[in-house]
């Protein structure tokens, strides 16, 4: 059954977030190839100044950005969803690309760089994770320590200053970012002859009188297998 989940959060400098050690994560490079956890079965990125675009630099832009964006400055902003296990896994991997795709952009349609990886999940729980740069890709060639830096002032020679920034993560956005992660899917279900559908509405939207569950998440998850406690567990049992 498709089921609705997205969840976003932001990385910053003052929660202590590392967007390379992130990265590193979604896309199960390094010490987070570990047998144990769920595959990584497909990882893209867009939108990428030079340094940091292709498949062998899928960690360059997230490092750098750990050393030159602004001090307590947001280094990205990140959301996973859920993929409907009941569409083919080239169905799964076009739709999380045109979601992404989508989301990482401006209201007035500006291209963020984005980094996105899809996991198999435990248990058949296909999902994606997508991490959105909020400097504006403007086409403008500029070093790394220069990127990260502040913009031009209103604008005028934006060579001599840092790629504009575009706050994400507002109520609207996220709420938008549901909408569309919604209708996307249920393009793709209908295209596959496929009944099921998703509503991004809250139950109180749909006049449903239900008290909405609670995902466990990833990291829920594996604490349980790992035998350690989860409060988000045991919240869960209670409810």
């Amino acid at each position: 059954m498709a089921l609705m989940h997205l969840r976003v959060r932001t990385g910053s400098r003052s929660t202590g977030a590392i967007a390379a050690a992130s990265a590193a994560y979604i896309c199960r490079l390094g010490a987070y190839g570990r047998a144990n956890l769920d595959p990584v079965v497909f990882v893209e990125s867009a939108n990428m100044p030079s340094w940091g675009a292709g498949k062998l630099k899928q960690l360059a832009y997230w490092g750098q950005a750990d050393v030159f964006e602004r001090k307590n400055g947001r280094l990205f902003t990140s959301a996973e969803f859920s993929l409907p296990r009941e569409l083919p896994a080239a169905a799964r991997r076009e739709l999380a690309r045109e979601v992404c795709s989508r989301l990482a952009r401006t209201p007035d349609g500006e291209p963020l760089p984005y980094l996105m990886a899809i996991h198999l999940g435990k248990g058949n729980n296909p999902h994606c994770h997508l991490m959105i740069s909020e400097r504006i890709q403007d086409n403008v060639n500029r070093p790394p320590e220069l990127w990260f830096g502040r913009a031009a002032v209103n604008g005028r020679k934006p060579e001599t200053g840092g790629a504009r920034k575009s706050a994400l993560k507002s109520p609207d956005w996220i709420k938008a970012a549901r909408e569309l992660l919604a209708n996307v899917t249920n393009t793709f279900l209908e295209q596959a002859g496929i009944s099921a559908r998703l509503d991004h509405r809250s139950y109180a939207e749909q006049g449903i009188d239900r008290t909405p569950g609670v995902h466990l998440g990833p990291a829920g998850a594996a604490r349980l297998r790992r035998g350690a406690r989860s409060r988000r567990a045991e919240d869960l049992a209670q409810h």
